[in-house]
């Protein structure tokens, strides 16, 4: 049997024994609070005990999700009730807050620190400084290759957890802000909006060239047919679907159990996979597949198997011949010729090859899919089923002594002992059948008695409650185990104010400016990826200014190569650092917007590093920034263009035409149009408008304001300086006044 793990999703306590109950070695599960799947069911702390402790019986593993980025009042409250959540024994916890993660680093034991896809590991140096910090396990981006994969595994000693199956976000976790741009709901904080399954119209250069589609809407992964492949590099096959139900989580994980295990799989077992859940099917990054094949322009919705095709279309009736069975109340569905999704229900049993009617015009030769399968349905009724465990127990009894009872589940044996003195019965003289009854009664344990061993006097008289108590002390023992701990010896932080600040403005240049321009600069920013890059830090140290370089967000294991390598070649002196892989830098390093800094513990965190400016998480509010940055050089953007989403794929004909060198946006329903630029390989969505603070700048001290160089530059600067009271443009002030849902 392989030993890589199979981790399966438990949204809820079904969800959870019908992963175990399918073949799963581990589940990934939430609770109610701090969880990135906000809209899952999740658990409560005595189902989290429970599951945990039925788990822990079977050989099974249980990680709680406490995977998002935190606010100071919600870290707080966490870390009050982490105490409790260690009290569940849990194996492992999935971070993404480096706040958290170095709180329960250091007041923690027992349980593995694992680092959540959140923490966007894209590349090799990332995995090995989250290694280095101290994380167990690495869950790395979905967007890496087996091939980088391996390289890891080669040269790191560390846990890798990787996705294999289920929904996929076409935006690198942890650095999608599309949601709260358009709305509050944050992706970093499980309260997604999926603007990615939304239809957008194609705009190329501003004008609409009569396209649209789901150009954001990925299929859902599937690496079931090279799973061994990929398990030979992977500690855990992780599969997505928290918000799933216990049908789905049972379907996939048995699959990928038999697949792991070189059992056979069948046809039918593969279109129930799809039915259980399929936006089409895609094998992913991990297994570098087209990039342009990867997205379901057509539909965002759940599709299912196909089962057959139109054959023939006339007089508001389809006729479609089928390529597999339909059962009674499967559901079928299809694009309409209006190009929308529509379904029908079927009504009763059609065999491979029929031909089914249905009151609907639809295109020949269109394909049809069963979205939902009554089979899987039945398959799985009773899939959630707590399943009983055998345990043997004998007892021993001695008039005159205390009676003895031993308890053994598998490796597991206890004996406990009564403080009654066992007496000599008057009226029984054999007791065994009666002890056997009555220590029979486990109830809602985990337990069934199944061998039963009696040695002693028989004659006896023991009273039901003194067994009773007997019982329930030996069943305690047995589900007693080594203790994870938390143990907070540290203090409540005490929020203050900022200190008054004049703020020195940092300007971010792609260009050569005259003198007249920089007279009002403190800084000059350059961007990595600017075209120019040598050759502007030349100019502008020429100038005086010692540039401080932006670094991106998201990079592979070259790209960070290559920027040490300028780095030292230029002997760059400040860098603002947005991907974990470059915290190691011997430079001046700034803490960019992207590592989501919201809290003081993880503010303190970087400062232990000898770090001292940051730059906030983009989804704070004002009050929310002046109470967690203190003793630090504050930098916030003033005037910016924001990026909401960073993706290694797009609808085809966005790429098509961006390789045709077009200006293209997107256009959402609200005609909203949000510029795409390809960089390096990869699709930077910018928000629809640019970021500007305006008046909420008088609200907070910051030390340094960030700024952009275009042709708005002489509004702004008049404006800060209050020479004018008002601008020409559309502009939006992000999150500093109205935040993210709570």
């Amino acid at each position: 049997m392989n030993k890589t793990e199979i981790l399966s999703p438990a949204g809820g306590i079904e969800e959870f024994y019908a992963a175990i109950n399918s073949g799963a070695d581990a589940v990934y599960t939430g609770l109610k609070l701090y969880s990135a799947r906000k809209n899952a069911k999740n658990l409560e702390i005595d189902e989290l005990r429970e599951i945990v402790s039925y788990a822990h019986l079977i050989g099974k593993k249980v990680y709680v999700t406490l995977n998002t980025m935190l606010f100071n009042e919600e870290i707080e409250n966490l870390i009050s009730i982490l105490p409790e959540i260690f009290s569940c024994n849990p194996d492992g916890i999935i971070v993404q807050d480096i706040g958290l993660f170095s709180v329960l680093k250091k007041y923690s034991k027992g349980v593995e620190l694992h680092a959540s896809t959140q923490m966007t590991a894209d590349n090799f140096y990332a995995v090995k400084n989250l290694k280095d910090v101290g994380f167990d396990r690495v869950v790395v981006a979905r967007e890496m290759s087996i091939d980088e994969i391996s390289h890891i595994k080669e040269e790191l000693e560390v846990d890798i957890e990787a996705f294999v199956h289920g929904a996929l976000c076409v935006c690198y976790s942890g650095e999608c802000y599309f949601s709260s741009t358009i709305g509050e709901r944050s992706a970093n904080r499980g309260d997604c909006a999926q603007p990615c399954r939304k239809r957008y119209n194609l705009i190329v250069d501003d004008k609409p060239i009569g396209k649209n589609g789901f150009y954001l809407s990925m299929k859902d992964l599937n690496t079931s047919s090279n799973i061994e492949d990929i398990a030979e590099y992977v500690d855990s096959l992780k599969i997505e679907g928290r918000m799933k139900n216990k049908e789905y989580v049972a379907t996939v994980t048995n699959f990928y159990y038999k697949k792991l295990n070189g059992e056979r799989t069948t046809d039918s077992e593969e279109k129930e996979l799809a039915d259980a859940f399929s936006r089409g099917f895609t094998k992913g990054f991990i297994l570098e597949e087209n990039n342009k094949s990867m997205i379901n322009p057509v539909s965002p919705k759940h599709i299912g198997s196909m089962v057959g095709k139109v054959i023939d279309s006339k007089n508001n009736k389809s006729y479609i011949k089928l390529e597999t069975p339909l059962y009674k109340d499967d559901g079928i569905t299809f694009i309409d010729k209006g190009g929308k999704s529509d379904g029908e229900k079927i009504t009763r049993f059609f065999k491979e090859g029929s031909i089914l009617e249905i009151n609907k015009t639809l295109l020949i030769g269109q394909n049809v899919y069963r979205n939902y399968s009554s089979k899987i349905y039945d398959k799985n009724e009773n899939i959630s089923e707590k399943r009983k465990l055998p345990v043997d127990m004998s007892v021993f009894s001695k008039i005159g002594e205390p009676m003895k009872l031993k308890v053994v589940y598998h490796n597991r044996s206890v004996e406990v002992m009564s403080d009654f003195i066992v007496e000599k019965s008057n009226s029984c003289s054999d007791a065994r059948d009666i002890l056997k009854k009555q220590l029979d009664r486990l109830g809602d344990t985990f337990f069934y008695l199944d061998k039963f061993e009696f040695s002693g006097d028989r004659d006896i008289f023991v009273p039901k409650s003194v067994l009773n108590d007997m019982r329930r002390e030996a069943i305690s023992k047995l589900l007693e185990e080594n203790q994870a701990e938390f143990k907070f010896t540290g203090s409540k932080r005490t929020l203050k104010k900022n200190k008054k600040r004049e703020p020195k403005i940092s300007l971010l240049v792609d260009s050569i400016l005259n003198d007249d321009i920089l007279n009002s600069v403190y800084e000059i920013r350059i961007d990595y990826n600017s075209k120019d890059l040598k050759n502007l830090f030349d100019f502008y140290r020429g100038k005086g200014f010692e540039p401080c370089l932006i670094t991106p967000s998201i990079l592979t294991m070259d790209e960070v190569t290559e920027i040490k390598d300028f780095i030292k070649e230029l002997s760059v002196k400040k860098v603002i650092v947005n991907n974990f892989a470059l915290m190691d830098l011997d430079c001046d390093i700034v803490v960019g917007s992207s590592l989501n800094v919201a809290n003081t513990y993880a503010v303190d965190f970087y400062k232990s590093k000898g770090i001292k400016e940051f730059i906030p998480s983009r989804e704070m509010t004002i009050g929310e920034i002046d109470g967690a940055f203190n003793d630090t050089i504050l930098r916030l953007p003033y005037y910016t263009n924001t990026v909401s989403m960073i993706t290694k794929t797009i609808g085809a004909d966005v790429i098509d035409e961006l390789n045709r060198e077009k200006n293209v946006k997107i256009e959402d329903t609200k005609n909203e149009r949000f510029p795409v630029k390809t960089v390096r390989g990869k699709y930077y969505i910018y928000n629809s408008k640019p970021l500007f603070m305006a008046r909420s700048i008088d609200k907070i001290d910051a030390d340094i304001i960030e700024i952009i160089y275009d042709k708005n530059y002489s509004q702004i600067l008049d404006y800060f300086y209050g020479n004018i009271n008002d601008v020409n443009f559309n502009y939006t002030t992000g999150h500093y006044n109205r935040g993210v849902a709570r």
